[in-house]
């Protein structure tokens, strides 16, 4: 338990830090270029976060439990990583750069979006994953921190006016490239990856080899891609069915959502190597629950209570609209710890097929209900599908664990 303790400040520390100085550089970003132009930059941002599913494969879950495990080398799942996803981000920029030249928009809007596409290739080169695994979780959080220190800097040093979209997207993607150059640099000393070794088995992976792990990791992918649908789904639809303004509003108010969910990912990394070696130990499965549900509490009573000297202290008065969007999205924290509580170790523990079943049933009625709610009306609507989405992913969780008693020792 101490080990976890010591994982979890690291990691909480080293996310809260790094967490702050971005939420820093949206600021500034916010209170700088226009609210049209913030809607446009995360709309557009929501498309990329999709595009980035298609190269996720589910990898991150999967290697764990081979690593952990000591099954697979850790050259070789890299080098997997590198030969399979880079091929498919290539292959979705080139399409996406073909279907731009056909689109009947501004010259501008292409110019960001084509920036932003090269995101897909940072993403595919971030070896994030395997310091967790390695459970170097202190590098990793000193790495995450000092990219978001210079992310900001360049923030502050070039967006300056309320037209300098282009310069975001810029800085947007040099923050991306620094954060896989660290994390690439200090591999070597702190995962114990030899680079020659990965050369080497990129050389060698062969196509069979590769499709024998892509077919075994997809569903994981798949259940990633449901969950994204959920989480991002809303702002997309916004910027379909009304404007870059709501759009905006929405993302201002749902960053802090984003802030105050995200120990529920940083308790489950560091819960991870614990439950792995557990597997569906009722101790170990009611810890991690009752952690879980707790830090949710609270931080649904802080939200609750500071929601509108939240939104007025970081964006102004132009965002004062976004204060109601605030309170009602706090409603989703209880949720949203609740559904990943139940949910989390069903992934973790190798039932694959019931965690996609799940977060299916979140993901279609957060489909069904954007679909419905968004054209009436508007951001209400967002908010209402995104409580459904986590109250019916909590749902399917309780019903799982009640059917399935018996697997827990």
């Amino acid at each position: 338990m101490y080990k976890l303790l010591k994982n979890f400040i690291f990691l909480f520390a080293g996310n809260l830090l790094s967490k702050v100085l971005s939420f820093f550089a949206t600021i500034i970003i916010v209170r700088t270029i226009s609210v049209e132009w913030y809607g446009i930059f995360k709309w557009y941002n929501t498309i990329i976060s999709y595009l980035i599913l298609f190269l996720n494969l589910g990898y991150d879950t999967y290697f764990y439990k081979l690593i952990i495990n000591q099954k697979y080398p850790v050259e070789k799942a890299i080098a997997l990583q590198l030969k399979t996803r880079l091929w498919i981000a290539l292959l979705i920029i080139t399409v996406s750069y073909v279907i731009l030249l056909n689109l009947n928009i501004p010259l501008i809007n292409k110019v960001i979006f084509c920036i932003m596409l090269s995101q897909l290739i940072f993403y595919s080169l971030n070896i994030e994953i395997f310091y967790r695994i390695r459970e170097q979780f202190f590098i990793l959080s000193l790495i995450m921190v000092i990219s978001s220190v210079l992310n900001l800097i360049l923030l502050y040093s070039f967006v300056n006016s309320e037209n300098d979209i282009i310069d975001v997207v810029l800085v947007t993607v040099i923050g991306n490239f620094i954060l896989v150059a660290f994390l690439w640099i200090f591999a070597r000393r702190f995962i114990q990856v030899k680079l020659k070794k990965v050369i080497i088995y990129v050389q060698k992976l062969k196509f069979h080899s590769i499709f024998y792990h892509v077919k075994r990791s997809i569903i994981i992918n798949i259940s990633y891609f449901m969950i994204n649908i959920y989480y991002n789904l809303d702002t997309l639809m916004l910027g379909i069915f009304r404007s870059e303004k709501e759009v905006a509003l929405y993302s201002a108010a749902y960053t802090f959502l984003l802030i105050a969910i995200m120990p529920t990912n940083i308790l489950f990394s560091a819960f991870s190597s614990y439950l792995s070696k557990n597997k569906y130990v009722k101790n170990v499965f009611i810890n991690y629950f009752s952690v879980t549900f707790l830090m949710g509490i609270l931080l649904f009573g802080f939200f609750f209570i500071f929601h509108k000297e939240f939104i007025l202290m970081a964006y102004g008065s132009k965002y004062e609209n976004a204060t109601d969007v605030l309170f009602w999205l706090s409603f989703d924290i209880i949720p949203c710890y609740l559904a990943g509580a139940f949910a989390n170790p069903i992934n973790l523990w190798g039932d694959y097929k019931s965690y996609l079943t799940i977060v299916s049933i979140g993901a279609i009625g957060n489909l069904i209900g954007n679909i419905i709610a968004i054209p009436l009306y508007g951001i209400k609507g967002a908010i209402f599908t995104t409580i459904l989405s986590e109250v019916l992913v909590t749902i399917g969780g309780l019903i799982y664990w009640k059917t399935n008693k018996r697997l827990l020792k």
